[in-house]
Protein backbone atom coordinates (compact mmCIF):
# COMPACT_ATOMS: atom_id res chain seq x y z
CA UNK A 1 0.00 0.00 0.00
CA UNK A 2 1.20 3.30 -0.67
CA UNK A 3 0.78 6.34 1.85
CA UNK A 4 0.90 10.02 1.69
CA UNK A 5 0.73 11.81 5.06
CA UNK A 6 0.46 15.79 4.81
CA UNK A 7 2.87 15.97 1.92
CA UNK A 8 4.16 19.52 1.51
CA UNK A 9 6.79 20.56 -1.49
CA UNK A 10 8.02 23.90 -2.78
CA UNK A 11 10.61 24.75 -5.27
CA UNK A 12 11.98 27.03 -2.62
CA UNK A 13 11.28 28.66 0.36
CA UNK A 14 9.74 31.94 -1.54
CA UNK A 15 7.21 29.92 -3.39
CA UNK A 16 3.98 29.11 -2.60
CA UNK A 17 3.60 25.44 -2.05
CA UNK A 18 3.04 22.86 -5.20
CA UNK A 19 1.86 20.80 -2.69
CA UNK A 20 -0.11 21.27 0.32
CA UNK A 21 -1.03 19.09 3.15
CA UNK A 22 -1.45 16.06 0.81
CA UNK A 23 -2.87 12.99 2.14
CA UNK A 24 -3.54 9.75 -0.23
CA UNK A 25 -3.63 6.21 -0.12
CA UNK A 26 -3.74 3.58 -2.78
CA UNK A 27 -4.57 -0.14 -1.35
CA UNK A 28 -2.74 -2.83 -3.18
CA UNK A 29 -4.57 -4.46 -6.00
CA UNK A 30 -6.28 -1.20 -6.63
CA UNK A 31 -5.28 1.19 -9.81
CA UNK A 32 -5.38 5.00 -8.73
CA UNK A 33 -5.60 7.87 -11.63
CA UNK A 34 -4.63 11.38 -10.48
CA UNK A 35 -5.98 13.50 -12.09
CA UNK A 36 -6.00 18.02 -12.54
CA UNK A 37 -4.82 20.51 -14.69
CA UNK A 38 -1.87 21.39 -16.05
CA UNK A 39 0.84 23.06 -12.98
CA UNK A 40 -1.33 21.16 -10.35
CA UNK A 41 1.09 19.43 -9.21
CA UNK A 42 1.07 15.70 -10.52
CA UNK A 43 3.76 15.56 -12.07
CA UNK A 44 6.25 16.78 -8.75
CA UNK A 45 3.87 14.22 -6.35
CA UNK A 46 5.50 11.30 -8.36
CA UNK A 47 8.89 12.95 -7.98
CA UNK A 48 8.77 13.47 -4.70
CA UNK A 49 7.10 9.70 -4.42
CA UNK A 50 10.44 8.44 -6.84
CA UNK A 51 13.10 10.73 -4.30
CA UNK A 52 13.57 12.65 -7.11
CA UNK A 53 11.96 15.99 -5.01
CA UNK A 54 12.27 16.29 -1.69
CA UNK A 55 9.55 16.93 0.17
CA UNK A 56 10.13 20.19 2.67
CA UNK A 57 7.38 17.90 5.46
CA UNK A 58 5.29 15.02 5.11
CA UNK A 59 5.69 11.47 5.31
CA UNK A 60 5.46 8.84 1.94
CA UNK A 61 5.22 5.04 3.02
CA UNK A 62 5.07 1.87 0.92
CA UNK A 63 3.19 -0.92 3.02
CA UNK A 64 3.91 1.12 6.36
CA UNK A 65 8.15 1.55 4.98
CA UNK A 66 9.06 5.54 5.31
CA UNK A 67 10.57 5.88 1.52
CA UNK A 68 12.56 8.88 2.76
CA UNK A 69 14.86 6.61 5.17
CA UNK A 70 15.70 4.71 1.43
CA UNK A 71 18.40 4.49 -0.83
CA UNK A 72 17.80 5.33 -4.26
CA UNK A 73 18.66 1.48 -5.16
CA UNK A 74 16.53 0.05 -2.22
CA UNK A 75 13.65 2.58 -3.43
CA UNK A 76 14.55 1.74 -7.07
CA UNK A 77 13.36 -2.17 -6.34
CA UNK A 78 9.75 -1.01 -3.95
CA UNK A 79 9.11 1.60 -6.91
CA UNK A 80 9.21 1.50 -10.48
CA UNK A 81 7.85 4.54 -12.58
CA UNK A 82 7.22 5.09 -16.21
CA UNK A 83 7.07 8.83 -17.63
CA UNK A 84 4.60 10.27 -20.22
CA UNK A 85 6.79 10.59 -22.39
CA UNK A 86 9.78 7.68 -22.58
CA UNK A 87 13.18 8.63 -24.43
CA UNK A 88 13.53 4.75 -24.42
CA UNK A 89 13.83 4.35 -28.66
CA UNK A 90 11.54 2.08 -30.36
CA UNK A 91 10.59 -0.61 -27.48
CA UNK A 92 7.06 -2.61 -27.57
CA UNK A 93 5.04 -2.32 -24.10
CA UNK A 94 6.44 -5.23 -22.88
CA UNK A 95 9.97 -4.53 -22.77
CA UNK A 96 9.26 -0.88 -21.87
CA UNK A 97 6.86 -2.57 -18.60
CA UNK A 98 10.05 -4.33 -18.23
CA UNK A 99 12.49 -1.41 -17.59
CA UNK A 100 10.90 -0.93 -14.63
CA UNK A 101 12.28 -4.42 -13.44
CA UNK A 102 15.78 -3.09 -14.29
CA UNK A 103 16.38 -2.39 -10.66
CA UNK A 104 15.94 -6.02 -9.67
CA UNK A 105 17.89 -7.53 -12.60
CA UNK A 106 20.37 -5.35 -14.18
CA UNK A 107 21.56 -6.42 -17.34
CA UNK A 108 19.69 -9.84 -18.11
CA UNK A 109 16.18 -10.31 -17.03
CA UNK A 110 14.64 -13.39 -15.61
CA UNK A 111 12.08 -15.96 -15.14
CA UNK A 112 10.52 -14.12 -12.59
CA UNK A 113 11.18 -10.40 -14.06
CA UNK A 114 9.47 -12.03 -17.25
CA UNK A 115 6.65 -13.80 -15.20
CA UNK A 116 6.08 -9.92 -13.30
CA UNK A 117 5.44 -8.17 -16.40
CA UNK A 118 3.42 -10.39 -17.88
CA UNK A 119 0.82 -9.47 -14.76
CA UNK A 120 1.09 -5.87 -14.79
CA UNK A 121 0.21 -6.19 -18.99
CA UNK A 122 -2.52 -8.84 -17.70
CA UNK A 123 -3.90 -7.26 -14.97
CA UNK A 124 -7.74 -6.52 -15.68
CA UNK A 125 -7.90 -8.85 -18.15
CA UNK A 126 -11.41 -11.07 -17.87
CA UNK A 127 -10.11 -14.41 -17.30
CA UNK A 128 -11.53 -17.58 -18.43
CA UNK A 129 -15.28 -17.68 -18.58
CA UNK A 130 -15.92 -13.86 -17.79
Amino acid sequence: MLEIRNLVFRYSKNDSPILNGLNLTLEDGKIGILLGENGAGKTTLFKTILGIEKPESGEILFDSVSLSDKKPSERARMISYVPQNPVFGDLTVYETVLTGRIAHFGLNAGKSDHDEVKKVIDYGKPGPGK
